[in-house]
């Protein structure tokens, strides 16, 4: 890989090593550089020339060359360098070229391989690119092939790529060896050498007779049990509740900035009065949450219906979107990064406000999909500082106008694209399952919604995939599946076909969705009254490994998942029936073998 530095090196087969001796070489064509090869090797000289584009990708007035679009996913782009080319003209004795390369606003993340054109493609890359960072360049030296010619390898497209040629090598004739020099005067005598080493040990003796037999050591600690069914699942950790208190409907979970979950959820402390809850944030100490940091609540009365969302505050601290029982939705958040404490809750919206959904936008300010139950819309809260101290005024997204026909914003999601702005999933009745693209990033203006599965019914989780376009999963109540999509493009406009993961979903009715490492996504959701977790077959998800039950008991609530600090997925949720716990499962990769998924 070139990285960032500029190496006057040249990858053509035929050419030798660089010696120990550079010298300066002029020539008709500008002054350039000669290395000094080893015996038997071709020696090439540098000619200087004002810098030239050899091609523009860029479509408009910026094309250079004959092609005016960028390089797609896994394409080799075969580009002639001798002759009249572009800008250019290269004369057929050129062996080499020092170029720059530069990829303008690229909207992917991936790299480019620069190599001549009869050569096999090489491990380095010449430029990697970053959908994050915006237009970068780089320079090198590459070889041309035996007909002049170069080739580029690009990951991941859509990409436009501009090369400039700064100089080229042609091959040079050695000068004649020169007469050998005179010997030189004999040197002074040396001083006298050091004494030799000693001699070698003489033969050993003869063995002594055996001593007796020592006493038996102390037994063995006894081994760890081994995995069930060859899994590794820790879901053991109850964090509240229990038997003859009513256990949550509700909890969400995210991941702190050291790697560990933090959870919250509102647990009802009468059971004649279930709209009496205390608002609860735990933060795990560990990855499987096996161990806590005592739990801080407090006493809100608030609606059990998808109360709470979770997300981590740009200073790392957690921070909570929640809705209490006069349809106001608020935020809380935690003084530090282990909530051993929070502040007083901001109002965002004082009207009836459900099912909210929070992240933290471009800016560092929290951002909360919600549904308004009085005017059947989905709207968005847009804070004003990182606390949620002051609000900009809700917008309405769906619908623009009201319409009693129309119920949208049910079961949202919100997660931030990669140009900074927020995409949301939510329900719409009747429209079915929707996602809409803002046009900024507080979302004052935004495209049209666009309706994914006219069909379905559900829960809707949102993520951004390694592409740069949104996944979304959801829970068809109407058929019983639990299905995805991916979009093909970052607004979701393109068409759409819904894979099913699950066509026995019985009972779905929360899902969960998170990218892993390798880009694949995870999904997990409630089937049959347990914790499923399916994991895809590959970034579009067109495929997935069987399905993985979680929690074997029956009677589970709400669920939600996220991926570790360990890059693994961790699932809260609630064991409705047995005890009313809320409980957390640590995953591990090596865990999905030998039923189900596999390494």
């Amino acid at each position: 890989m070139f990285g960032d530095r500029f190496a006057r090196s040249v990858v053509r087969s035929r050419w030798a090593a660089v010696g120990a001796a550079v010298a300066v070489a002029c020539g008709a064509g500008g002054v350039g550089w000669v290395a000094h090869a080893t015996p038997g090797a071709s020696i090439s000289s540098f000619v200087n020339i004002t810098p030239c584009r050899l091609f523009d990708t860029r479509a408009g007035g910026d094309t250079v060359g004959d092609r005016s679009t960028p390089l797609g996913t896994g394409e080799t782009f075969d580009r002639q360098v001798w002759g009249t080319n572009g800008a250019c003209t290269i004369p057929s004795t050129a062996t080499g070229i020092s170029y720059n390369l530069t990829v303008p606003d690229p909207m992917v993340t991936g790299f480019v391989k620069l190599y001549p054109g009869d050569a096999a493609v090489p491990n380095a890359s010449a430029i990697n690119t970053s959908a994050l960072f915006g237009t970068k360049a780089n320079g090198g030296i590459v070889g041309l092939s035996a007909t002049g010619s170069i080739k580029l390898f690009n990951q991941v497209g859509p990409l436009n790529a501009i090369l400039d040629i700064t100089g080229y090598f042609v091959g040079v004739t050695p000068g004649t060896a020169g007469a050998p020099g005179l010997n030189g005067t004999n040197g002074v005598d040396g001083i006298d050498g050091v004494n030799g080493t000693n001699g070698t040990n003489g033969i050993d003796g003869v063995d002594g007779v055996d001593g007796s037999n020592g006493t038996n050591g102390l037994n063995g600690i006894n081994g760890v049990t081994g995995a069930q069914y060859g899994r590794d699942i820790t879901a053991v950790s109850t964090v509240v509740g229990g038997v003859g208190v009513p256990a949550p409907n509700d909890v969400s979970i995210t991941v702190g900035a050291d790697g560990f979950p933090v959870l919250a959820f509102l647990v009802p402390i009468d059971p004649l009065l279930p709209l009496n809850g205390d608002l609860t944030i735990v933060k795990c100490v560990d990855p499987a949450c096996s161990s806590l940091v005592t739990p801080v609540s407090t006493s809100y009365i608030g609606i059990l219906s998808h109360l709470t969302s979770i997300t981590i505050g740009a200073d790392g601290n957690p921070i909570v979107a929640f809705s209490d029982v006069a349809g106001a939705l608020k935020v809380v958040k935690c003084a530090s990064a282990n909530c051993v404490s929070f502040g007083l809750d901001e109002t965002l919206d004082a009207t009836a406000a459900l099912d909210p959904a929070i992240t933290i936008g471009a800016d560092g300010n929290p951002i909360v999909s919600y549904y308004d139950s009085v005017t059947a819309s989905l709207k968005v809260a847009h804070c004003a500082d990182p606390d949620c101290i002051s609000v900009d005024t809700p917008v309405t997204v769906d619908p623009a106008v009201a319409d009693p026909a129309v119920d949208a914003g049910a079961f949202s999601s919100i997660t931030i694209g990669v140009d900074g702005n927020p995409v949301i999933s939510y329900y719409d009745f009747p429209s079915g399952v929707k996602v809409v693209k803002c046009s900024d990033a507080t979302c004052t203006t935004h495209r049209a919604p666009v309706t994914l599965d006219s069909a379905a019914l559900g829960n809707t989780s949102i993520a951004i995939g390694v592409d740069a376009n949104p996944v979304i999963s959801y829970a068809d109540i109407n058929s019983q599946d639990l299905k995805i999509v991916h979009c093909v493009d970052q607004a979701c406009s393109g068409a759409v076909t819904p894979v099913t993961l699950d066509s026995n979903a019985l009972g779905v009715f929360t899902t969960s969705l998170a990218i892993s490492a390798d880009g694949n996504p995870y999904v997990s959701y409630t089937s049959n009254g347990v914790v499923t977790v399916i994991r895809c077959a590959n970034t579009a998800c067109t495929s997935a490994k069987a399905p993985l039950t979680v929690d074997l008991d029956g009677g589970v609530g709400s669920q939600a998942m996220a991926i570790g600090g360990d890059a693994n997925p961790v699932i809260a949720y609630v064991d409705a029936l047995a005890t009313g716990d809320v409980r957390v499962a640590k995953l591990t990769h090596s865990s999905w073998t030998p039923y189900g998924w596999g390494r």
